[in-house]
C-alpha cells in the first residue's frame, strides 16, 4: 500500500477534478488508510458522502461526452429492444433520457417517423466511447447505492439543463423533389425525416490526424494551407488540388498513395491550383502536400502541425451513381447534397447545401441548413 497521499491528491480529490479511475484508486486507499481519511473528509462521518458526492461529480464528467446516436435513439422511439448497456446509459444520462422520451412521445402520437433533434455543433453522430467501459458500472453502483434515487435524480435534472443548446427541429416539413427517382427516394427521405446525414466513418476519421508534431499554435490555420480536397471524397479520378497563395511563391506538390509513394507531383507551378495528368485509382485513399517557394524560404502545407490533407476517390459504381444524380437532380441541390453527404463526397455536399439553404422554401431552407451545420 502507498505510504500517504500526496498534497496534490488531497487537494484534487477535495475539488473533484480527479477522474472516475483516479477516484477509485484513491478510494481504495482511502478505505485502508485511517489518517489519510483524517485529512481529507475532516470527519469520519462525513467522508462517506463527500467521497460519493465527489465520484458522481466525476462520472458526470466522464459521462458528459457519451450519447446515443440518432440511429440507436430512432430505435428507441420505434419501441426496438436496446443493449443492456445502452439501457444503462439512457437511466444515467439526462440529455439521452430526455431525447429519448421525446422522440418516442412523438412517435407515438403522430405514428410516423421521429425527427431526433441534433445537438449543437455535432457533425456526426458521437459514439459512446470503448474506453474504460468498465468503469462506468463500478462508480455508478458506488453513486447509487450510495445516494439513492433523489441524489441520482439532481444530476439527471442537472445535464437536462443543457438542452437549450440543441438544435431546433424544423417546424416546415421540406418537399422532396417530384422528379426524384426511386433509386434515390428511401436515402433522401430517410435523412430528411430523421434529419441526419448518413457520413461514411472512413471520411470522418480523416479530420482527425495523425499530427506528426504538436506545439501551442496546433489549432490555428496557417496563412498557407491546403483548400481542396481535404477530407472527403471525390467523384472524378483526377480531381483539381487547391491551396492558399503566397505572393512572389512558386510551387511544388505532390500526392501519395498509402504506402508514402509518390505516384504524381509537379514543380514550380505559378497557379495556387493542379490537376494531376493521370487519372488516380479508384477507391483508394491519398495524402497530399504542396510546398511555396519564395528564394530560399519554403512553407509547406500541411504544416507540421497540422493533419494530413488526405483524400478518397470514389469507386466506379459510387461515382457513376453521382453523375447519374447529378444530371437528373441539378435543379435540386437538398436532395443532391444528401446524396453527395451519404457518399463522403463532402466538398461538393457542402457547394449543394449552400445552394437550399437560399431557396424560398422554408422547409428545404431549414433542412439545408441544420445539415450544413453536420458537415463543419
Amino acid at each position: 500500500m502507498k505510504e500517504h497521499l500526496t498534497s496534490k491528491e488531497v487537494t484534487d480529490w477535495r475539488s473533484g477534478v480527479s477522474d472516475a479511475e483516479e477516484i477509485l484508486r484513491l478510494d481504495d486507499h482511502l478505505a485502508e488508510c485511517a489518517e489519510c481519511r483524517s485529512l481529507v473528509f475532516g470527519s469520519p462521518d462525513v467522508s462517506g458522502n463527500d467521497r460519493t458526492a465527489t465520484a458522481i461529480d466525476a462520472l458526470h464528467r466522464e459521462l458528459a461526452s457519451d450519447h446515443l446516436t440518432e440511429a440507436q435513439l430512432d430505435d428507441f422511439a420505434a419501441h426496438k429492444p436496446l443493449s443492456a448497456d445502452l439501457m444503462q446509459h439512457l437511466d444515467q444520462c439526462g440529455v439521452c433520457h430526455a431525447d429519448a422520451d421525446d422522440l418516442r412521445r412523438f412517435a407515438d402520437e403522430n405514428r410516423a417517423p421521429a425527427v431526433p433533434v441534433v445537438r449543437s455543433g455535432a457533425s456526426a453522430p458521437v459514439a459512446i466511447r470503448p474506453g474504460r467501459v468498465w468503469l462506468r458500472p463500478m462508480a455508478a453502483g458506488l453513486a447509487i447505492t450510495a445516494l439513492g434515487a433523489t441524489a441520482w435524480l439532481a444530476i439527471h435534472r442537472h445535464q437536462s439543463s443543457n438542452e437549450a443548446a440543441r438544435i431546433p427541429v424544423p417546424e416546415a416539413i421540406p418537399q422532396i423533389a417530384a422528379n426524384l427517382p426511386s433509386a434515390y427516394q428511401s436515402e433522401v427521405k430517410t435523412a430528411i425525416d430523421s434529419g441526419h446525414l448518413r457520413i461514411p466513418s472512413s471520411i470522418s476519421e480523416m479530420t482527425a490526424g495523425p499530427i506528426q508534431l504538436r506545439s501551442v499554435d496546433a489549432a490555428k490555420t496557417p496563412a498557407f494551407h491546403v483548400i481542396s480536397p481535404l477530407a472527403t471524397a471525390v467523384v472524378e479520378d483526377a480531381p483539381v488540388l487547391r491551396w492558399t497563395p503566397v505572393e512572389g511563391a512558386t510551387y511544388d506538390v505532390a500526392i501519395y498513395d498509402d504506402q508514402f509513394r509518390a505516384v504524381a507531383s509537379a514543380s514550380a507551378l505559378t497557379a495556387p491550383a493542379w490537376r494531376p495528368e493521370v487519372p488516380l485509382a479508384r477507391g483508394a485513399v491519398y495524402r497530399w502536400e504542396v510546398r511555396a517557394v519564395k528564394g530560399k524560404h519554403v512553407d509547406r502545407a500541411p504544416s507540421p502541425t497540422q493533419p494530413e490533407a488526405r483524400f478518397a476517390v470514389l469507386d466506379e459504381t459510387a461515382a457513376r451513381r453521382l453523375s447519374e444524380a447529378r444530371t437528373t437532380l441539378h435543379n435540386s441541390p437538398l436532395e443532391l447534397g444528401v446524396l453527395y453527404a451519404n457518399a463522403g463526397a463532402l466538398d461538393d455536399a457542402r457547394r449543394e447545401l449552400a445552394s437550399a439553404a437560399e431557396s424560398g422554401d422554408p422547409g428545404q431552407r431549414s433542412a439545408a441548413v441544420q445539415f450544413l451545420k453536420q458537415l463543419k
